[in-house]
């Protein structure tokens, strides 16, 4: 008769955990996340953002959440899709980073996930070396293929 009162248990706690664990994280993006500009600037054009536009005239903006791109451990992006001044929703981003000279990318594989308000959060960023990255986002948007990329020196 344990047997089912431990199954029982089991499946209520890990159906409220979740639930539980999302909250807090939505609540921790939400505080690392740009602000709004105090002078009206939009968040994409305040200070630590680099930008670059593609070939379909959309701009990308990015930083690193928590400050400069760290060496050998794992960092997020905020990235924002913007175009004619209004943030792109509803988009794909890959992101991926390769260090041309010595032939290889990141161990990792990021994944992004849209923010309210219209910004991306790219989650498991890992530069495991120092040296000359390319960093290129790639943006699927309406059936449209686009990229932007921006070199980093670690």
């Amino acid at each position: 008769m344990r047997f089912p009162v431990l199954i029982a248990c089991t499946l209520s706690a890990c159906a409220s955990t979740p639930h539980r664990t999302e909250e807090l994280r939505g609540d921790v993006a939400a505080l690392e996340l740009a602000p709004p500009a105090a002078d009206g600037a939009s968040p994409w054009e305040g200070d630590g953002f680099r930008r670059a536009e593609t070939d379909e005239d959309a701009l990308v903006a990015w930083r690193a959440l928590g400050g400069e791109v760290p060496k050998n451990r794992h960092f997020d992006l905020e990235v924002w899709v913007v175009r004619a001044g209004v943030p792109v929703g509803g988009a794909e981003l890959m992101v991926r980073a390769t260090m041309p000279e010595h032939g290889h990318g990141m161990n990792v594989e990021p994944r992004a996930q849209p923010q309210a308000g219209g910004s991306y959060r790219v989650r498991g960023m890992l530069l495991h070396m120092g040296g000359r990255w390319e960093l290129v986002i790639h943006v699927v948007e309406l059936g449209r293929f686009q990229r932007a990329t921006f070199e980093l020196h670690l």
